[in-house]
């Protein structure tokens, strides 16, 4: 997921169950695509792209 996503860290919360407890991270969105739209055949917005059709 972190090479698809950008996550901002919370907090540390206890969890029973799990010692020393877990890191918390919100989803912020999704990372810039390092694959040009010629390759994949569509654009960011996920319309077909004309020229590789």
């Amino acid at each position: 997921l972190l090479d698809q996503y950008e996550f901002e860290y919370r907090d540390h919360i206890e969890v029973k169950g799990i010692d020393g407890g877990m890191d918390t991270y919100l989803l912020v969105g999704r990372k810039a695509d390092c694959i040009p739209p010629s390759i994949t055949g569509y654009n960011k917005a996920g319309e077909e792209n004309a020229e590789v059709l």
